[in-house]
């Protein structure tokens, strides 16, 4: 809203609501019940920002805000809560509140009753401030200021307020705020509470189980039910983590199934820092809920990062054992491919064997079956002729080739092979092979 357009609903004197019957909720959760995540699907039903230029035939310019949300400070401070209204009302309209009258040195007596005009003029349907449980961080005397705060502006803005946080704040609510109470928690306080282990928890998870990406999908039990229930109490935030973490650890062993071990196990892994208040939870010491101020949840980004090195290393493995069988598979082919072509260049089956193996021992990058068989042959015949230097028969050929033949036939092979084996005739398999 620019200056004019203050100026101009100032000018039609639009006058607060009197007389309002204004109350407010305080809605109490423990974290990742779904109190943000539900409120916001519901607030968003209705737009947020409305313009208004007529009413009756009348010019009308106004802005309307239907719901504005903002948290409650860390520290509780009453001037922080302050600033966080006008920057938010500042990012829905477009507006500079914030720098007319967050700057400077403006205390908070000043700035109360600003906001609670800003809040009239915008015509806010209900203001919601989350996280109140912060409030119980304020110095001395901050809770009351900041809840006090609450009470001015239900009764001098008329808007209804919608408190919400963790059971940690109703210390707060019970100590600091007896006397403003009444009017903040006009209609009373809420617990949304965690899911029982009933229809609802049945439910919900039905609905969660389609959702594996897993391998082997495993049917949902009664026993696997009460595990997840057991390991997370019901808190449905939790219990999407844990299913989405349970389903990583499934691929990264490479086991790609979920089990009740597998549940127990990433638990007490992954959970640690929520266990003391799943325990008091489940045996049902509420008091104790009130000394936890939030749930700090696990990082499923964390875990999935750590987890996804895991599967990549385990892929790696693979697909080097994927090369290693392949190429131990291409090894086998072509040494039996070698094998035959050898036996019908007229090697005998054994020694054709034994001297593929060794060329493949040799040169174990040998992948072309011509080379193979080239390669293999040529050492049949250098051995052929180590074999007939051992026993004399080489040197005498010159005088009397028959002495080769007759050593060919001892073996089993043709004078032609007995011949071309000692090199008498000429190997021209290297040309044409």
């Amino acid at each position: 809203m620019d200056e004019a357009g203050e100026g101009r609903v100032r000018s039609q004197n639009v006058a607060p609501f009197q007389n309002s019957s204004s109350k407010s909720l305080t809605l109490i959760g423990i974290s990742g019940s779904g109190k943000t995540s539900s409120l916001g699907k519901i607030l968003s039903l209705t737009p947020q920002v409305f313009v208004h230029s007529k009413y009756r035939g009348r010019d009308f310019s106004r802005y309307h805000i239907s719901h504005l949300r903002t948290e409650a400070p860390y520290d509780g401070s009453l001037k922080a809560l302050c600033l966080q209204f006008f920057m938010t009302i500042d990012a829905l309209l477009g507006t500079n509140y914030m720098e007319r009258y967050g700057s400077g040195h403006k205390s908070t007596n000043i700035m109360i009753p600003i906001i609670s005009k800003l809040l009239q003029n915008i015509g806010l349907g209900i203001l919601v401030i989350d996280e109140i449980q912060h409030l119980s961080l304020a110095k001395s005397g901050g809770s009351a200021a900041v809840l006090n705060f609450f009470t001015t502006l239900i009764n001098t803005a008329n808007i209804p307020i919608l408190l919400v946080g963790t059971p940690k704040s109703l210390n707060v609510l019970q100590s600091e705020f007896r006397q403003a109470r009444r009017n903040v928690s006009g209609h009373g306080n809420f617990f949304w509470d965690r899911l029982q282990k009933d229809a609802s928890f049945d439910l919900f998870l039905s609905g969660l189980w389609k959702y594996q990406w897993i391998q082997k999908p495993v049917e949902l039990t009664d026993e696997i039910s009460s595990i997840l229930y057991d390991e997370t109490q019901g808190i449905p935030d939790v219990v999407v983590k844990l299913f989405m973490m349970l389903q990583v650890r499934a691929i990264s062993t490479g086991k790609e199934t979920i089990t009740g071990a597998m549940i127990r196990k990433v638990a007490n892994e992954q959970l640690k820092l929520i266990r003391p208040m799943v325990e008091a939870l489940r045996k049902g010491r509420t008091s104790q809920l009130l000394e936890y101020q939030d749930i700090v949840m696990p990082d499923v980004t964390e875990f999935m990062q750590k987890e996804q090195s895991q599967i990549q290393v385990q892929t790696f493995i693979k697909e080097t054992q994927k090369r290693s069988e392949s190429r131990q598979q291409q090894i086998t082919h072509l040494r039996e491919d070698a094998v035959i072509r050898l036996q019908l260049l007229g090697v005998k089956e054994k020694e054709a064997v034994g001297i593929v193996q060794e060329v493949l021992d040799q040169r174990s990058s040998i992948a072309d079956l011509n080379e193979l068989v080239q390669a293999a042959y040529q050492l049949s015949i250098e051995k052929g002729k180590e074999k007939l230097e051992e026993k004399g028969i080489l040197k005498k050929w010159e005088g009397d080739l028959r002495d080769i033949v007759k050593e060919g036939e001892k073996e089993g092979i043709s004078a032609y092979e007995a011949l071309k084996r000692v090199g008498i005739i000429r190997n021209d398999f290297g040309k044409t092979g």
